[in-house]
């Protein structure tokens, strides 16, 4: 009988195992699909024990010499606990377009829905949107939502304008011929100090869960208070910071595990079906 339980325990870890691994092999997918993906920020798993056990052995195990105490520790396989986001930067890919923003050190910038949600990325190719019917121009993210000012205020510049923005986030419109210089604010980037609570909101986007204080997640960039300031660079991308190498070792390591925990499902439920017979006969 115990030998049957330990079987079951067995094929138990192995099959909570495997669906642990297959979410790091998504992971490692996704990865592999963004190599190419402006500002993509790679992910990677953490894995925690789901349960852990100790099976008692008799005392006859015990014999001189031993040092170690009687009983088998047993473990339940592992789970996925949450998966973790590297911010580490990307390298610089020169672009020309005025509207192509790449921010450098450990920032993102912030974008607002229509609804007035806040969302984040590192994805700096911005495009123009129409505003009305004077052909001004409204600075958007690639899936539509706001660029906005440290007030708040949406990018909305004049048309016929050119767009600049500085090294430290100023932004101004100028007219051809030089003589009119809108003052469009500074640009909004935040400074992520707990990234672990930043969730992936799809399309290169990071939310706050509304069960969380924005305000323990990210903050404003505070030269003065830390001695870090925003640099922007303006027709410049940041590529993707995925490490192809370093994923396809992943990959082959998770393969290798997924195919021991199977292996072991599989021989766990040969035993079973070998005891079964041995009590039918």
């Amino acid at each position: 009988m115990r030998g049957v339980l330990r079987v079951n325990h067995t094929m138990i870890a192995a099959s909570v195992s495997m669906a642990a691994l297959q979410r790091k092999l998504d992971l490692i997918a996704e990865n592999i699909a963004n190599i190419g993906t402006v500002g993509y920020k790679s992910k990677d798993a953490a894995f925690a024990e789901v349960l852990s056990a100790f099976l008692a052995q008799e005392p006859d195990f015990a014999r001189d010499g031993r040092r170690t105490p009687l009983g088998l520790p047993l473990g339940g396989g592992a789970r996925v606990v949450g998966i973790l986001t590297d911010l580490s930067p990307g390298s610089p890919q020169e672009t020309g377009v005025p509207t192509d923003l790449m921010l450098e050190g450990n920032f993102l910038f912030e974008l607002q829905t229509d609804e007035g949600e806040r969302r984040f990325t590192r994805h700096g190719a911005f495009q123009w949107r129409i505003e009305n019917i004077l052909g001004d121009l409204r600075l958007v993210s690639a899936n539509g939502l706001s660029v906005v000012n440290t007030d708040d205020e949406p990018v909305i510049v004049p048309a016929g304008y050119e767009f600049r923005v500085g090294s430290d986030g100023t932004m101004t419109a100028v007219s051809p011929d030089g003589t009119d210089v809108v003052d469009l604010g500074t640009l909004k980037t935040v400074e992520p100090v707990r990234p672990e609570f930043l969730r992936p909101a799809g399309e290169n986007l990071f939310a706050i869960p509304e069960d969380v204080n924005p305000d323990d997640v990210v903050r404003l960039p505070d030269a003065v208070a830390d001695g870090t300031a925003v640099s922007v660079r303006q027709g410049f991308l940041e590529a993707s910071n995925v490490d192809p190498t370093r994923e396809m070792t992943e990959l082959t390591a998770v393969l290798r595990a997924y195919q021991l925990s199977a292996r072991a499902l599989s021989s766990g439920d040969q035993m079973l079906q070998l005891a079964a017979n041995l009590r039918g006969g």
